[in-house]
């Protein structure tokens, strides 16, 4: 009864997200009451926490009828681990991020009233439709509440790593709050692009948006790289994992994009449009590394039929603005000039090595795919690229934020201001690599 109940759940929330989706798109296009467009965004969240309730109490009552529970459930399970091993297995943890997203599309529609009517109607409709695709995901490919005859005694629990370190109890949800709220920028990006407003009032609407899921993102990796501290012993906090980068990506474009959604540089709509779609394509494309068994990690789920449609899902991301892109002719182009030596160029140089990054890492993370799908060896990148390409940009990064404060009063005492730490940083960095080197005594 109760797989049956959350089978149901899944399936009048894709209907409802699908009927969201429409709304919106009629409200788009032929304006009007947005009430009912909201009413059906209501009752999605409504199916995902029903979902989430649902298996909740079936971990809970260990229903092991449910193939979730009895593939991730135990009687010998704490509680702690018992109630977050909703998120231990794949089908369980879309059902959290199915949670998460119609949270956050629950929570846009209720700022129509701020916001010019036919850009947050578009942005809606995009948000939407991405809950359209993960509902359906989730009910047609992964879906938790498939019933197992006959019903086992027990189960296993989740696996063990997961309940060496409370960290990893936290270390998901946060994850997807800043994985997910991504959409948002994403969502008026392409909204600004149909509506041809590529000007930087949408980017100031999603400011605080991508701050508040940069910053969840941000304690997530922070929490999963302390758990693969302390429980898998790899010696140091980020060893440049496939599925640690996945995570990391995304960090890296959030991250340029609120370089260039602020101060002077935000009058460069290209930049803001480029970094708020490609974030949200990363995040898709990070979601199909870890759930379609792409890659070897501990990280990672094993083997699913997740992959094409996830897949599927990334090209869409990246050919739909592209094309609108294309249409637009461009954005349109930021008034004025910005000086050589000020805190817009310097955040803007920022942005570029962001994206430097990004590519150095995106290139790492795929490339034994694409070695293999060209019928290549299967090769393995190890830290040493990483180390030889990513971290000299770090360093670099560090100086350009270390020198963007002072630029922004630029004049003639700008070099005279800058002399003093340059000349320090330059002495520890001396002082530190003759200390470092082999054969001295340790002090």
């Amino acid at each position: 009864m109760l797989a049956e109940a959350g089978t149901a759940v899944l399936a009048g929330g894709m209907l409802a997200a699908t009927l969201s989706t429409l709304l919106w798109l009629r409200t788009a296009l032929f304006g009007g009451s947005s009430r009912p467009a909201r009413f059906a965004t209501t009752a999605t969240l409504a199916a995902a926490v029903a979902g989430c309730a649902l298996l909740e109490w079936a971990l809970l009552r260990h229903d092991f009828s449910v193939r979730f529970v009895a593939e991730n459930g135990g009687w010998g399970v704490p509680l702690y681990y018992t109630v977050t091993g909703l998120w231990a297995g794949l089908e369980g943890s879309l059902l959290l991020w199915l949670l998460i997203h119609c949270g956050y599309t629950w929570w846009l529609s209720r700022y129509a009233h701020r916001h010019p009517p036919r850009l947050h109607a578009y942005a809606m409709v995009v948000v939407s439709a991405a809950g359209t695709f993960f509902f359906a995901l989730t009910h047609f490919a992964a879906n938790p509440f498939g019933e197992v005859f006959p019903v086992p005694p027990d189960g296993p629990g989740p696996n063990p790593l997961l309940q060496q370190h409370p960290a990893m109890g936290l270390h998901p949800p946060l994850l997807y709050a800043g994985y997910i709220g991504l959409v948002v920028p994403f969502g008026f990006a392409v909204a600004a692009l149909i509506t041809g407003r590529t000007a930087h009032d949408w980017a100031r609407i999603v400011r605080p948006w991508t701050l508040f899921a940069w910053a969840a993102l941000t304690a997530g990796i922070g929490l999963g790289a302390w758990w693969s501290y302390t429980v898998l012993g790899w010696g140091g906090y980020w060893v440049w994992d496939p599925v640690e980068n996945a995570s990391l990506l995304p960090w890296l474009t959030a991250t340029a994009f609120l370089h260039t959604s602020f101060g002077r540089s935000a009058a460069r709509p290209t930049w803001n449009v480029l970094l708020a779609c490609a974030s949200f394509a990363l995040v898709l494309l990070g979601t199909f590394l870890t759930r379609s068994g792409a890659v070897a990690s501990v990280h990672a789920f094993t083997d699913s039929p997740l992959g094409p449609m996830l897949l599927g899902a990334v090209l869409l991301a990246v050919v739909v603005p592209t094309v609108l892109f294309g249409l637009r002719g461009g954005t349109r182009p930021a008034r004025g000039r910005t000086a050589a030596l000020s805190t817009g160029t310097a955040l803007l140089a920022n942005a570029v090595i962001l994206l430097t990054v990004t590519a150095m890492v995106l290139i790492g993370t795929v490339f034994p795919l694409l070695s293999d799908a060209l019928g290549g060896p299967w090769t393995a990148v190890g830290p040493a690229y990483y180390h030889r390409t990513a971290v000299p940009l770090a360093v670099v990064l560090l100086l350009v934020m270390g020198v963007a404060p002072v630029l922004r009063s630029a004049g003639r005492g700008t070099y005279r201001r800058l002399a003093v730490p340059a000349g320090a940083a330059l002495a520890t960095v001396a002082a530190a690599g003759t200390l470092s080197r082999p054969g001295l005594p340790a002090l």
